[in-house]
């Protein structure tokens, strides 16, 4: 096992601490009464049934983010790299999740080389973003304010694939900037070997499995509160609201994210207090689930 520095243990602790400070502040906005009610109204059962949505969402990442470890010649045992994947999620609670690369660091002491991690990191990435712009682009026809961001983020994932084929000319590059130009190229060939079409379309299908399990936790807590909100419209929300939240680069979302699933929510005839209370218990039993999981990987691993 790979020793995790008790600085790097703390500082996972602390990012998840303030963020936690944050989502209590959130709770008491949406009022206390709200939450417990919600709380109430789900029970144990229906609230283990989201935690073991969010569990089916990580068990399929992990195993699409070790297939493409395995494509660029890195085999490593299943048990041990799946505590340093779960590792990673320590660090959701970053802005863009970018924290979670740091998982790298403990890859790179397995015999991984950097490039080839951070590779992985914006296959995985990119992956996940095509598989929720894909959930939430007929959202667009129902959330028409939704258009530009789902445009926005279409583009910029074509241009992120345009890139990763300019390795040669990356490579060209003179002096210190051509230094640096070959590891980006190194890590652009790495990226192209997971984007390649049998792989990377996998890996989209993956992601769509993944996230549509987290949407339909989302539908399970609705449905346990009464609300009238069909599976269909609850998938496109949860979209729509990650989407939301990767573009606010808060970390791990919080705030964009809650506002924008309290609003779609508040457009589907919930009232503001069960809207809020059941996003409140939408985010436990994701975003703050995977931290949970990701401090005790940290741990695992040192």
């Amino acid at each position: 096992m790979t020793a995790v520095s008790p600085r790097t243990l703390r500082a996972a602790q602390w990012t998840a601490a303030l963020t936690a400070a944050g989502y209590l502040l959130f709770s008491l906005w949406s009022g206390w009464a709200d939450v417990w009610r919600a709380v109430t109204a789900v029970g144990p059962g229906g609230f283990a049934a989201a935690l073991a949505l969010s569990a089916v969402n990580y068990t399929l990442r992990f195993y699409r983010w070790d297939t493409y470890l395995r494509a660029l010649g890195h085999a490593l045992p299943r048990r041990d790299h799946a505590w340093v994947y779960l590792s990673g999620f320590a660090w959701t609670a970053t802005p863009g999740k970018a924290g979670e690369m740091l998982r790298g660091v403990f890859l790179t002491r397995r015999g991984v080389p950097a490039e080839l991690g951070v590779a992985a990191f914006v296959a995985e990435r990119s992956a996940d973003l095509l598989a929720v712009l894909l959930l939430a682009f007929p959202a667009a026809w129902l959330f028409p304010a939704y258009r530009p961001l789902l445009l926005a983020l279409a583009a910029g994932l074509f241009l992120l694939v345009v890139a990763a084929h300019q390795s040669a000319r990356l490579a060209r590059l003179p002096g210190v900037a051509g230094l640096v130009g070959q590891r980006l190229a190194a890590a652009a060939d790495a990226l192209k070997v997971c984007y390649r079409l049998r792989s990377g379309w996998t890996g989209v299908f993956v992601g769509l499995i993944a996230w549509s399990a987290e949407g339909l936790a989302l539908w399970v807590l609705l449905g346990q509160m009464g609300a009238d909100v069909g599976v269909v419209r609850a998938l496109f929300i949860y979209a729509v609201s990650m989407l939301a939240g990767a573009v606010s680069m808060l970390p791990g979302g919080v705030g964009g994210a809650e506002v924008a699933m309290v609003s779609l929510l508040m457009g589907e005839g919930l009232g503001h207090g069960d809207a809020a209370a059941v996003t409140i218990l939408a985010r436990l039993a994701t975003l703050w689930f995977a931290v949970g999981l990701g401090v005790y990987a940290l741990r695992r691993v040192s």
